[in-house]
């Protein structure tokens, strides 16, 4: 909603639309995007950020930091605190992520949300499919079903 509205107008639809939203849908609703957005006045369910993949020890520090803020705020605000997409960051380019820095990734934020959104695919193509995995749907089973 950023890149087409743009911040200011993003708050604003944020908070019409709910009310459109609730007239045909009664489970929980979640909002994906950035956390200091005023639609977080506890209207909205949920919050589904997008976290990235650690690439080494100040990320993976980096990381736990704002996954346990978010994670006390969340709590403090009533709402559920789920991961919305975990991504591989800008550094694509040239380099695969793999499979354990999506793993470093759910380690950081276990028992500190409530879930993970998990999409169709990893990323859309053409970007390729990070490095050891097939199914990111598979992975992120697998990690909690062993951890």
């Amino acid at each position: 909603a950023d890149n087409k509205l743009g911040i200011e107008k993003r708050v604003s639809w944020l908070e019409e639309i709910k009310p459109k939203i609730e007239e045909v849908y009664s489970g929980k609703i979640c909002l994906k995007g950035e956390w200091n957005t005023s639609a977080f006045n506890n209207s909205y369910s949920c919050f589904a950020p997008t976290i990235g993949t650690p690439e080494n020890e100040e990320e993976k520090n980096k990381l736990a930091i704002t996954i346990y803020n978010w994670a006390e705020d969340a709590k403090n605000r009533n709402l559920e605190f789920i991961i919305g997409e975990i991504w591989s960051g800008p550094g694509w380019k040239g380099r695969e992520r793999t499979k354990k820095e999506y793993v470093m990734a759910l380690e950081i934020s276990k028992g500190k949300v409530n879930g993970v959104f998990v999409l169709d695919s990893i990323s859309p193509r053409p970007f390729p499919a990070p490095a050891g995995f097939e199914d990111f749907k598979c992975m992120v089973r697998e990690f909690y079903n062993q951890n």
